[in-house]
């Protein structure tokens, strides 16, 4: 009797906000992107609550986590109807299209002063940011089946980190949704990618058995926020 008192203290601790932690799941581009925003905002309205962060490239809409967070921030194709995961609410937080990076100077960036065909990838040698075969990579590999070629890979990375630092140092170029594309950085530049447009929606899903808390639903609006003023900087770009 007494664990469960306990228990229930903890409970009723985290829907007020007073102490616990938030779970949240999510890949690495919108961690680096959008959760030092999210964790500021939250140290701030719930300072006593913990952060717990988890990075899961390998996971997807469809495919629930091994561990049940409170958040799970995932990414689809656009394609997709999307699909729900037992147990959570999913909400769209955004949709993005994705560039081709090169390196400075490329002779692609000489040939499309704006967007860049895929078919025009079809003989340029690329550096795979993502052999793992998740969500984005099949996004990409969709649209260049569709621009008519497979890709050809003088490099392979798991990270799209090293594969911005092969891209600068000449070894080939990489395709990157639009959220993972550096802003400025020496020796790489990008240009959108049509004719197809591949582009991804990234949703967030809400377990129900969270949901009511008031730090796991402060959260989830700092992730809407953080999504759009991502997406109000590209448009002013």
């Amino acid at each position: 009797m007494g664990s469960l008192t306990r228990l229930g203290g903890v409970v009723d601790d985290l829907r007020e906000g007073r102490s616990g932690s938030v779970t949240i799941g999510t890949f690495d581009s919108a961690a680096q992107s959008w959760l030092p925003y999210v964790a500021q905002g939250l140290q701030r309205d719930f300072p006593e609550v913990v952060l717990e962060l988890s990075l899961d490239e390998l996971g997807t809409a469809g495919q629930a986590s091994p561990t049940r967070r409170d958040i799970e921030v995932t990414n689809e194709s656009t394609d997709d109807a999307g699909s729900e995961r037992p147990g959570y609410s999913r909400l769209v937080l955004s949709e993005e299209g994705y560039c081709v990076v090169a390196p400075t100077g490329h002779e692609l960036l000489e040939r499309y002063d704006g967007p860049v065909p895929m078919a025009a990838l079809a003989e340029v040698p690329m550096v795979d940011n993502d052999f793992h075969h998740t969500g984005c990579s099949r996004i990409i590999a969709n649209a260049c089946r569709a621009a008519g070629f497979t890709q050809r890979f003088a490099a392979r990375s798991d990270d799209h980190h090293t594969a911005l630092a092969f891209v600068a140092g000449g070894i080939g170029v990489t395709i990157l949704p639009d959220l993972a594309v550096p802003d400025a950085m020496p020796g790489v530049e990008s240009r959108p990618l049509v004719n197809p447009t591949p582009r991804r929606r990234i949703v967030v899903h809400v377990r129900d058995g969270a949901a009511s808390a008031p730090p796991v639903g402060r959260a989830v609006e700092l992730l809407q926020e953080a999504a759009a003023q991502s997406a109000g900087r590209r448009t002013a770009s």
